[in-house]
């Protein structure tokens, strides 16, 4: 799934497509305050960055880690759910696990 271009969540995204991160390294993107976290490589990590987004108090957060292939491992949805559920009853909502090209 590829956001609309118009959004800033797409124009966050388009910087890591003309600029790809290395093979399991993720971002969050926090598209109202206009702010991605490099979050580097975040398997088992989830409560750490589940803080981070936490303290924004930002309404939306995006994960997304770059895969060769650009599809997910096993890994990557157990951290994405890990998050949902870490953020769960917060003020933010995750949104679905974007998976983005590798260098």
């Amino acid at each position: 799934m590829t956001p609309a271009t118009s959004t800033p969540l797409a124009e966050a995204l388009a910087v890591y497509l003309q600029f790809p991160m290395d093979e399991g390294e993720a971002v969050v993107v926090l598209p109202d305050e206009q702010v991605c976290l490099e979050v580097g490589v975040v398997t088992g990590a989830s409560c750490r960055v589940a803080d981070l987004v936490g303290r924004t108090g930002s309404a939306t957060a995006l994960l997304a880690v770059a895969r060769r292939g650009r599809r997910p491992r096993p890994a990557d949805l157990v951290l994405w759910s890990e998050l949902c559920a870490a953020l769960d009853g917060s003020v933010t909502t995750l949104l679905p696990l974007q998976v983005l090209p590798a260098a």
